[in-house]
């Protein structure tokens, strides 16, 4: 049982499964907050210009 064993219709994602996908969005919205905050607080104009850069969504 699991997304990638076979049709994903017929086999829901398991509960870890789910909890897992949960906890790694949380985790990812948690390093952008923390970039915006550092990007906002920053008093260096390069520090600044580098948190704005990783701030970004990357074109790939």
């Amino acid at each position: 049982m699991g997304i990638l064993s076979g049709n994903p219709k017929k086999e829901p994602l398991h509960y870890g499964e789910a909890y897992d996908i949960w906890q790694f969005s949380m985790a990812a919205k948690g390093c952008v907050s923390a970039y915006r905050a550092l990007s906002y607080h920053a008093g260096d104009k390069e520090a600044e210009r580098d948190y704005r850069r990783y701030d970004q969504p990357s074109g790939a």
